[in-house]
């Protein structure tokens, strides 16, 4: 879209319209779209981050194998009033999550779960943050986090960020999430979702002096591929969006590397 650089998350409900001996599929879904869009405007700076929340509709033809994997293609028309409607069509691969609850039991039953409950974990992670203007300037971002199983399906974390290039002056910030999470592969990779605020430290340059404090949200996509019994690669992206209440919305992208002890 000319003078518009949007992106966010949707949440849809399914329903199947064609099935052909469990190999082939036709489906429709539709929900609410939630979106932060970057607008070309005339006022200072030259453009304006928009929050606001739409719908989609989506069309899906899958071709499913035997194993949980897929082939997909999908065709999607977004609504957002007062904003720019699009259509797309992706081509992609998925997969099934339908194991994950009897996973999740099968944890708790062996109590191989039980274990990592009292483990303890500290990830360290490095990468770039990108500024939602229309240049998109980047600067380097660093921070540690300290993630916490809550279920064999659910964590919690607490998160410090160190970014010298933050517009608004606040270089420090922690945040706080909740993760829904899914081991694929026996535990060989993990990908998980995480939502919560995201709280800015210290003067800003915008602050007029009456708060010390910004808080913002913070939405993540992770992978984790654990390569040892202690320790693990973890990627976060490409979809670390921080939204702002201003113009001053960031994509995050993070490599990093954990650490885990106690409890095994």
């Amino acid at each position: 879209m000319l003078g518009h650089h949007r992106d966010g998350g949707a949440l849809q409900l399914w329903f199947k319209t064609l099935q052909w001996r469990d190999r082939v599929e036709l489906a429709v879904g539709g929900g609410p779209y939630v979106y932060f869009d970057t607008q070309e405007t005339s006022a200072a700076g030259g453009y304006n981050d928009y929050h606001g929340v739409g719908g989609i509709l989506t069309t899906s033809f899958s071709v499913h194998t035997h194993s949980p994997w897929s082939f997909n293609l999908r065709v999607n028309g977004i609504h957002t009033p007062g904003d720019q409607g699009t259509r797309s069509a992706l081509v992609g691969v998925g997969y099934r999550f339908d194991e994950l609850l009897r996973r999740a039991q099968q944890a708790d039953d062996n109590g191989g779960f039980a274990a990592s409950l009292h483990a303890k974990e500290i990830q360290l992670f490095g990468g770039v943050a990108i500024a939602n203007d229309l240049q998109s300037p980047q600067s380097a971002a660093l921070g540690a986090d300290f993630p916490s199983a809550m279920a064999a399906w659910s964590a919690w974390s607490a998160t410090w960020f160190y970014n010298r290039g933050e517009p608004d002056g606040r270089n420090n910030r922690v945040a706080t999430q909740l993760w829904l999470v899914d081991n694929l592969r026996k535990q060989h990779l993990v990908v998980s979702a995480g939502l919560g605020p995201r709280i800015g430290l210290g003067a800003g340059h915008h602050d007029s002096g009456e708060s010390a404090a910004r808080l913002d949200g913070l939405f993540s996509l992770r992978v984790e591929w654990p390569w040892s019994q202690h320790s693990k690669l973890i990627i976060t992206g490409p979809c670390l969006h921080a939204f702002t209440r201003d113009d001053l919305d960031q994509d995050i992208l993070t490599l990093g590397v954990g650490w885990q002890f106690g409890g095994l």
